[in-house]
């Protein structure tokens, strides 16, 4: 329990590093450094951890360090892989690990879409994102 009167400015980071411990940890993969930044923000400012993936492969490095509670992935990625392989790749190894798809561009039918795994459709507002990442 935080004894909030026991609070001093010198005991300030601690305090956050001992809440962004217990945050969401999401990871959000997307070669657009605007558009992760812009996620990052609107996670942050409601409490979660962001962990960011320019590519599948930086994204698959990250998950297996673990500490991962969540994946937002973009589907057009470069380098051969995109963010269906990546999906599907999660399904296979992480079969709980929620996934939330995105894309401004490339809308896969529903049959391409892992069991369970919801599709946001760029531009889409904060509360639509924040809405599937806390439900997820």
């Amino acid at each position: 329990m935080i004894e909030f009167h026991s609070l001093t400015p010198e005991r300030l980071p601690a305090l956050r590093d001992s809440l962004l411990a217990m945050a969401k940890v999401i990871l959000v993969v997307d070669d657009e450094p605007l558009v992760r930044s812009f996620i990052r923000d609107i996670l942050e400012d409601d409490g979660c951890a962001v962990k960011e993936a320019a590519c599948v492969h930086d994204a698959l490095d990250l998950l297996d360090a673990g500490n991962i509670d969540t994946v937002l992935t973009d589907i057009e990625m470069p380098g051969g892989l995109n963010g269906l392989d990546l999906a599907k790749m999660v399904r296979a190894i992480w079969p709980n690990m929620p996934l939330i798809l995105t894309s401004g561009r490339t809308l896969p039918r529903p049959d391409d879409l892992p069991p369970h795994t919801p599709m946001l459709t760029k531009p889409f507002s904060p509360e639509r994102l924040l809405d599937l990442v806390r439900s997820a």
